[in-house]
């Protein structure tokens, strides 16, 4: 896919209880955003989530994800840019296959300070290569406008859910991103849940886990 490709931008409600707590942007303010994995002791504008790539066992390269929420001032935008998210991906193939990121299995969902969840399934721009040849490193960015009705002060956190083709494999992740202010007093501790229990997701307490998780929480450390 080359530079400059715009889609529908379409985006679809859906409905969920979540119990975090969230403080309210400031008036007058852009609020930012970094990566929930990241090193909480890098800058917002350096934060980064960051995957292996493996295959058979080896690793084959590397994608790095990054964003701190709407698209610089000077850029060309499709919309105002307090009505995008732009969204950074680094794609290193050391492969001998190529790699690609399947912007057909990519969505992004937006959570808000109302508990509302929206899914965004088409960027409403795409800049850069979604095609990494063996050997290449590709950038790209991608570009999702709020849906109808959100302002960016509301949003309290989203989260890309991105697929990449490795030769006739697929990867699958998720990098979740919180507003920078909500951040600073969180802690993360190791945690598991069993068959049937109430467990504690990363964006609230849902009702019934099935099976057996294991991950880390986090939570406000004051």
């Amino acid at each position: 896919m080359s530079t400059g490709v715009r889609g529908g931008g379409r985006a679809r409600a859906l409905t969920a209880t979540v119990a975090a707590a969230a403080a309210l942007a400031g008036c007058g303010t852009t609020p930012e955003f970094r990566p929930l994995a990241a090193d909480r002791t890098v800058p917002v504008e350096l934060a980064a989530s960051h995957y292996d790539v493996r295959m058979d066992d080896r690793d084959v390269g590397h994608v790095k994800v990054w964003s701190v929420g709407p698209p610089p001032r000077e850029a060309q935008l499709p919309a105002d840019r307090k009505r995008l998210i732009q969204i950074g991906v680094r794609i290193r193939n050391d492969a001998e296959v190529p790699m690609r990121l399947d912007l057909r299995a990519t969505d992004l969902e937006i959570h808000t300070d109302e508990d509302r969840i929206f899914v965004v399934d088409t960027p409403a721009l795409v800049n850069g290569l979604v095609d990494v040849g063996p050997g290449r490193l590709e950038r790209v960015e991608l570009l999702y406008a709020l849906p109808a009705g959100v302002r960016l002060e509301q949003v309290r956190g989203y989260e890309l859910v991105w697929a990449l083709e490795v030769g006739g494999e697929r990867m699958t992740r998720a990098t979740m991103f919180r507003r920078a202010e909500d951040d600073r007093g969180y802690y993360y501790y190791p945690y598991g849940y069993p068959y049937g229990a109430p467990y504690l997701g990363a964006w609230g307490t849902y009702p019934w886990g099935l099976g057996f998780g294991a991950g880390y929480r986090y939570g406000y450390w004051w």
